[in-house]
């Protein structure tokens, strides 16, 4: 249960990042699909996060690249919520229909 929330927070706060609610350049710490090339593709136009390559563990375990894949796991209506409150009612509706999926 711990660790569930505390993965919840911190999509919290990709989302709040990565829609200008904090003072953090994003273009520092993220790099998104859509800048590695020009084509049309699923990814790049979904607007998807790219984890940075890295030789050592300290940047590899660093925020930014842990949160990668789950952040892109998410369904994109809930990546791109309105606001932080509907960001975080998609997210409990979306972990509470893969809980009962899990069950049956």
């Amino acid at each position: 249960m711990q660790n569930k929330l505390k993965l919840k927070l911190k999509h919290i706060e990709v989302f709040k990042m990565l829609n200008g609610y904090t003072r953090v350049n994003v273009e520092q710490l993220f790099s998104f699909t859509n800048q590695r090339h020009d084509l049309q593709t699923r990814s790049a136009t979904s607007n998807l996060l790219v984890a940075e390559k890295c030789r050592l563990d300290v940047r590899k375990f660093f925020f930014t690249n842990r949160i990668v894949n789950t952040w892109n796991e998410l369904p994109i209506d809930i990546r791109e919520a309105e606001s932080v409150n509907s960001f975080k009612n998609l997210y409990d509706d979306f972990k509470d229909t893969v809980r009962t999926r899990t069950l049956i």
